[in-house]
């Protein structure tokens, strides 16, 4: 989790990175990357791009490095509406409703069915992917396919 602090509020964001040593790592580090001060968000999301957000060696080669961006960009919209007073429904005028939540596996390069099933016979959950390449109408069937799964 990040949570970032000010004006006697907090705000919290997710990061979902999904290596073990990564997230171990990271938890250890706490308040470790310089991110204190006084940001709009297109600052602090400029400031981050000259952040080394992961250590060497904690991800796998080419894994790309958003998760923990989106973190720390979360975080700081959070903290922005508690600070302001408003919620983000209010903020863009719109009516909450209940949500599903659907895991969207990367895969790859060029998706294939193969990639699905690994992940599907590992038991992850599926959502649709934009990334299908030339796959053809089964292999779309496939990685089109959802299972929700209730939030608690």
């Amino acid at each position: 989790m990040v949570r970032l602090k000010g004006a006697g509020q907090e705000g919290v964001g997710e990061d979902v990175t999904p290596f073990e040593p990564a997230q171990l790592g990271f938890s250890r580090s706490e308040g470790e990357l310089p991110v204190a001060g006084r940001w709009s968000v297109d600052s602090f999301a400029e400031h981050l791009e000259g952040l080394k957000l992961y250590p060497d060696g904690l991800l796998p080669p080419n894994f790309p490095t958003t998760f923990r961006r989106w973190a720390f960009e979360s975080a700081l919209l959070d903290l922005g509406l508690r600070q302001s007073g408003v919620s983000l429904q209010a903020t863009l005028g719109r009516t909450p409703h209940p949500v599903e939540f659907v895991n969207s596996p990367m895969l790859g390069k060029t998706p294939s069915v193969a990639a699905a099933g690994q992940t599907r016979s590992a038991g992850c959950v599926h959502g649709p992917s934009t990334r299908f390449g030339q796959a053809g109408p089964a292999e779309l069937e496939m990685i089109m396919r959802v299972r929700f799964l209730p939030w608690p």
